[in-house]
């Protein structure tokens, strides 16, 4: 049995994620949502997805955009939660709503750029996020000055769940290939560079010979 099929430990990361997820989006459903509840989840999940990220690396799986995202959403939580004693006011929903829509147009074009230069092993998922968060970063920047809480929080509750899906969907792509690599035409991209170099060197030991009999008397 392989080191990926021993740890569960991705997994862990995506249920936590779609813990997280429910929590906000219950919040925002029964009127109960509010500012600390929205940060301080998305600050732990952006620790979960980071974490995830790694993982998912140390599997084999696909973990660029994990770390990528992860590390967004940990400078937003931070700014929900550190802004408010530094100009001793609450931030306003609609700063929250602008800032979780910049989140998620950022996203969205890294993961839609991953998927086309990359080609990720685990696609269905990554594009259903890159789509998600587009769409949710055009309604949120839309209309930003009018966001309530509420809004604000169903829309980090669905990216919570969605960036939950997309550790599942990569993990499960790792442990049904564990051969292949993670990203097509990185490896390609990466092969290239090995041959050039190995081409290279080749060249340089050819030169090397020649000009060493070209040295020596005839």
């Amino acid at each position: 049995m392989g080191p990926a099929l021993r740890r569960p430990w991705s997994f862990v990361a995506a249920v936590t994620l779609f813990i997280l997820g429910f929590t906000v989006l219950l919040s925002a459903v029964g009127a109960r949502s509010s500012l600390w509840l929205t940060a301080g989840a998305l600050l732990v999940a952006a620790v979960v997805e980071l974490a995830g990220g790694f993982e998912l690396q140390r599997e084999g799986a696909t973990w660029i955009a994990q770390v990528f995202s992860g590390g967004i959403i940990s400078f937003l939580a931070l700014f929900m939660l550190g802004l408010p004693p530094l100009v001793h006011r609450p931030v306003q929903p609609a700063s929250i709503a602008m800032m979780l829509g910049i989140y998620c147009l950022g996203n969205g074009l890294f993961r839609a750029a991953d998927l086309w230069a990359d080609h990720p092993r685990a696609r269905i998922a990554e594009a259903v996020n890159a789509v998600l968060t587009l769409v949710l970063s055009a309604a949120l920047i839309e209309g930003w000055r009018d966001a309530a809480l509420w809004q604000v929080a169903i829309a980090a509750g669905l990216v919570l769940l969605s960036s939950g899906a997309a550790i599942v969907d990569a993990a499960w792509a790792a442990r049904r290939h564990p051969a292949m690599s993670a990203y097509d035409d990185l490896a390609a991209a990466v092969m290239g560079i090995k041959n050039l170099e190995a081409k290279v060197e080749g060249y340089d030991v050819e030169t090397d010979e020649a000009a060493r009999h070209d040295l020596l008397p005839s």
